[in-house]
């Protein structure tokens, strides 16, 4: 019976008097603050990583959008003009929001019934680099005969 008087007054709550000590129930200001950084530093790398992820997704987009305006460009040269004149050539295509600028540059090659296309594709928020570069061939078609 001692036993159980026992164990139920280790489970009872104490009345707090004078003689009792007194137990800390929260967190010390030192302990809060560690926290805090803590948890600072890991949203810093977090929000980071996110930017990170954002950029990179919108440059694929453009990626993939100045591909698309390169294989546009090849099929016009291959539709309308199947054996190009020497020279360069330059255009604009608006694909969603974005105005896509080309250059293309048609050039001997040392076949004589073919030419090299290089295209290349700039956006218009950094004109100075191409996001895409792409090279075609064309054949003579009278010469194919």
């Amino acid at each position: 019976m001692a036993k159980i008087s026992s164990f139920i007054s280790r489970c009872l709550p104490r009345s707090h008097d004078s003689t009792t000590k007194k137990k800390s129930l929260g967190f010390t200001l030192i302990e809060v603050l560690v926290a805090l950084v803590l948890l600072a530093l890991s949203m810093g790398s977090v929000i980071a990583s996110i930017g990170s992820n954002s950029f990179q997704l919108e440059y694929m987009r453009d990626r993939f959008h100045a591909n698309r305006v390169a294989m546009h460009v090849a099929g016009e040269y291959y539709l309308l003009n199947p054996w190009p004149k020497l020279g360069t050539r330059a255009g604009d295509v608006k694909v969603g929001k974005s105005l896509w600028e080309w250059e293309a540059k048609v050039s001997d090659t040392s076949e004589l019934k073919m030419r090299r296309i290089d295209i290349t594709i700039y956006s218009d928020i950094n004109p100075e680099q191409g996001l895409a570069k792409h090279t075609f061939f064309a054949t003579n078609p009278s010469l194919n005969k």
